[in-house]
């Protein structure tokens, strides 16, 4: 179990992170409590676990070697193609759709003690449908 009321307090558990975009919205949501475990002498005492409904880390490929010095240094387990479709709150277990390298999907579970959820984002009509 989790000890501590936030990311950034957490002194030992599974927390993770889920991102139902690309790891952009995402990285400083990782990269901010990894710091604070390490500073605060209990990284090792803590498994993260980083899944993304996105295909790849980052849409811009020029920004993905920053968020994965932070993969890397902190040992992050990075799960691509999860989608995050429930939660559990009580019981602490989140629901994947995982798309497997076939094109097939299933579901996935996973104890947490901890989640951070970035929910998805889209840009307002205007822009989005602008040329």
């Amino acid at each position: 179990m989790v000890e501590g009321s936030s990311l950034e307090n957490c002194r030992r558990g599974n927390p993770f992170v889920s991102s139902n975009l690309t790891a952009s919205a995402s990285s400083t949501s990782v990269g901010s409590p990894t710091g604070s475990w390490k500073r605060g002498g209990v990284l090792d005492r803590i498994q993260i676990e980083f899944c993304s409904a996105g295909a790849v880390l980052f849409g811009v490929a020029a920004y993905v070697p920053a968020p994965m010095e932070y993969i890397h240094a902190y040992s992050i387990d990075l799960n691509f193609d999860f989608t995050l479709t429930g939660v559990d709150g009580p019981a602490r277990i989140a629901t994947f759709s995982r798309l497997n390298p076939d094109g097939s999907k299933d579901t996935v579970t996973r104890k947490f003690d901890m989640l951070h959820v970035v929910p998805p984002q889209v840009a307002p009509d205007f822009i989005r449908v602008s040329p």
